[in-house]
């Protein structure tokens, strides 16, 4: 049985490793299927893969998607939006302006989309979200779960959690089916931001002040978040739901770093500094959102997808750490 995926944002780092996933995967999780793939992003990817057909995904800072994209929408079974805005021109202090410039892409194209998939017969339309729609942090032993209270802090995740609605909104007049994903950082070979950052500081052998912190994070391994995708691509329940990945296994950052180091055999660099000084200096300095990513709780409660779609991470923590610090990687 075939089934017709576009992932839009295929480019990207999340976008184009569920692009070389689905360009080989022979198999879901209820039933055998075969997957062709469009490629939708503002640049042509680098290599040709089989099952895959390239589409232009148009400039969505205007709001709307590439007319030639949604013309390739009819034969098209499952949407994965991977595409976004992440950050903007503007400082975030112009609040309006920045806000903007977000809902034009995160929102107004999102929803554009889903009516143009809508109307030409597509089933399925996937997601990505953030976890940062419930806030920054979490008080310690009282993970999210789908049903917490969201309280989005910046023009990102404003547009994120809009879009959400939006979808839902669409979803409820036209018969389409939502799943929205909400990951929290997302790590793995060649990944991006922060835990990039992370590594650079490790492999660097700068001492980090951060051995006397005690907050649990989640975190999403590439290859347990590309699992779950498919999954939900397929799953029946899996449909007109919110969900919230992690790797189900919550660390705190000095036994993330001390994993790191561990699988390249070396010895951590981390001495202690109180939490509380760490929060004068960072406020101090400007860097309070720096501080709140580091030493605040975030976790996450995986629970629902266990029970409605019988989910669990296939990678490890420690297997998901060494394949994103090699060349090669666990992802089949």
């Amino acid at each position: 049985m075939s089934k017709r995926v576009l992932v839009t944002g295929s480019s990207g780092f999340l976008g184009s490793s569920l692009v070389n996933k689905l360009s080989n995967k022979l198999s879901g999780t209820s039933a055998p299927f075969f997957y062709s793939v469009l490629a939708a992003s503002r640049t042509c990817l680098p290599i040709s893969l089989p099952n895959v057909e390239q589409v232009p995904l148009g400039d969505l800072s205007s709001g709307f998607p590439d007319p030639e994209l949604c013309r390739s929408l009819a034969d098209v079974d499952v949407i994965v939006h991977t595409a976004a805005r992440v950050h903007t021109s503007e400082p975030f202090s112009h609040a309006f302006s920045a806000y903007e410039e977000y809902r034009a892409t995160n929102v107004d194209a999102t929803f554009s989309l889903a009516l143009n998939a809508a109307d030409a017969g597509v089933r399925r339309f996937i997601y990505i979200s953030s976890i940062g729609v419930h806030g920054q942090s979490t008080f310690p032993g009282q993970p999210l779960v789908e049903t917490s209270p969201t309280n989005p802090y910046n023009s990102y995740t404003r547009s994120k959690l809009e879009a959400e609605k939006k979808l839902f909104a669409v979803s409820k007049h036209t018969g389409l089916e939502v799943v929205v994903i909400r990951p929290p950082l997302i790590y793995g070979p060649s990944a991006p931001g922060n835990f990039r950052t992370l590594l650079r500081a490790i492999n660097a052998g700068l001492p980090l002040p951060l051995g006397a912190l005690a907050n649990k994070r989640s975190f999403v391994f590439l290859g347990n978040l590309l699992d779950f995708i498919v999954n939900c691509a397929s799953h029946p329940s899996a449909a007109n739901n919110i969900f919230l990945v992690s790797d189900g296994n919550d660390l705190t950052l000095p036994e993330l770093i001390h994993l790191i180091s561990d699988v390249q055999q070396k010895t951590s660099s981390l001495f202690s500094v109180p939490p509380s000084i760490l929060k004068v200096i960072a406020y101090s300095s400007g860097q309070a959102a720096l501080y709140r990513k580091l030493c605040c709780s975030l976790q996450i409660d995986i629970s629902k997808s266990h029970q409605l779609l019988a989910w669990h991470p296939p990678y490890s923590v420690p297997a998901a750490i060494k394949s994103s610090l090699l060349d090669t990687s666990l992802i089949d």
